[in-house]
């Protein structure tokens, strides 16, 4: 077995130990203040993606691009998963991400009700390297969870050969706090050799800096009600972080909502075209099927799937659209009711996090999210309100490309971000 020392960042982590708490009961908030909340879950997690993106795989150095060395880290959102880790009925908000100067991600947890924010890293705490550390979700019988953060150090060279260490993190009000530490010293019998190993030899069981027997050791997590544990995965699990941008995004907008029709003139390639759209919360939806159909044909066409199974909306780039009836249909003018649609979208393959209304058994989609997915340039003319739809172009606009230079942007066309 090969092992790779890491000299990691030094970690303070400040144990208080706690009592176990029945958690108390707040009232629920509004259901303006909990579209406000999911809301500020959402803006927070897209902004860290939109910094450092979605997991990668990347190795540290050259030499440690084996997958034997443990020296392949992961760089960006690695881990996203929303959990109500203080049984108070409303989620946190919990995510690892490493900005590329980590040896390992660092967790970050919301809370629902203040918004405080607590962050955990984990890395190697010793000067003398790590072997390995994980952290764990261990869950109790009545609903509570901690996090727990294992790892296992070198001793050195006047100490055992490994130090095992066990901390457990209770989070209130977005904050971590130790509720429970426990390690204990190992050596192996490299002369007594199994299939399974070479045989370990454990000692110095401790809980919270106190030695105690091998029994009390392992009967400590039970003193907190833990039942079960189970991995967040947090290295290689980075497709949670689309689902739950979905999630939070369904999550942070009204379920149902009265729409009203827009009125704004609209010029593809140059063409006035006249579609049924919706202006909803300042920016204009337009039927999905609609905006396939004047694409059809164009370097920019895209074409539409359905799984029913998985109530999965599929587009594909450059496939031709093929129609089904009902494009192009104007409507009453009328003012309509418009439902969140919760169909999963995906643009070859890849998940999208968009905000899809249907609205009479049609899904409309945001104009300009639905042009920047597909690369087409969308004008607005504040004068005569006219927008302007140019498959000759690709999406531009400054205040939609994030964490890049812009260049090249014709300001006076520049688009309206509520077009």
């Amino acid at each position: 077995m090969r092992y790779m020392k890491i000299f990691g960042i030094v970690l303070v982590l400040t144990l208080i130990v706690t009592a176990l708490t029945i958690p108390v009961t707040i009232a629920a908030p509004s259901e303006a203040a909990a579209y406000a909340s999911y809301k500020y879950f959402y803006d927070t997690l897209q902004s860290i993606v939109d910094a450092y993106g979605i997991g990668q795989n990347y190795a540290a150095n050259a030499s440690e691009a084996n997958p034997d060395y443990w020296g392949l880290y992961y760089h960006g959102v690695t881990y996203a998963e929303l959990l109500d880790f203080d049984n108070d009925g409303f989620p946190e908000l919990v995510y690892f991400y490493n900005d590329g100067t980590m040896i390992r991600p660092l967790c970050l947890a919301h809370d629902f009700i203040t918004g405080n924010a607590g962050q955990f890293y984990h890395g190697f705490s010793g000067t003398n390297g790590g072997f390995g550390d994980w952290v764990d979700l261990a869950t109790c019988g009545n609903g509570v969870k901690y996090l727990r953060y294992s790892s296992i150090e070198w001793g050195g060279a006047d100490g055992p050969e490994y130090i095992m260490s066990e901390s457990y993190y209770s989070l209130t009000n977005g904050k971590w706090t130790g509720a429970l530490s426990r390690r204990h010293d190992r050596n192996y019998d490299y002369s007594n050799w199994s299939d399974s190993g070479y045989e370990a030899q454990d000692f110095n069981w401790s809980v919270n800096g106190v030695l105690v027997s091998k029994q009390e050791y392992d009967n400590a997590p039970v003193t907190l009600g833990i039942v079960g544990t189970r991995s967040f995965d947090n290295e290689d699990n980075s497709s949670t972080v689309s689902s739950v941008l979905t999630e939070l995004k369904l999550r942070s907008a009204p379920s149902a909502r009265t729409v009203y029709p827009t009125a704004s003139t609209v010029f593809v390639n140059g063409k006035d075209t006249a579609f049924e759209a919706y202006n909803i919360g300042g920016y204009n939806y337009f039927k999905l099927r609609d905006l396939a159909t004047v694409l059809n044909g164009t370097q920019k066409q895209f074409s539409i799937g359905y799984d029913s199974s998985t109530k999965a909306i599929t587009l594909t780039s450059g496939q031709p659209y093929t129609t089904v009836g009902g494009e192009m249909v104007q409507g009453d003018g009328k003012p309509k009711t418009a439902m969140l649609t919760p169909s999963r979208i995906y643009f070859d393959g890849r998940e999208l996090n968009l905000l899809v209304y249907n609205i009479g058994g049609n899904n409309f989609f945001k104009l300009r999210d639905l042009m920047e997915t597909v690369d087409v340039f969308v004008g607005y003319d504040n004068e005569t309100k006219a927008i302007t739809l140019d498959t000759s172009r690709g999406y531009l606009c400054a205040a939609r490309i994030r964490g890049a230079a812009i260049i090249n942007v014709d300001t006076q066309t520049r688009n309206s971000d509520h077009v």
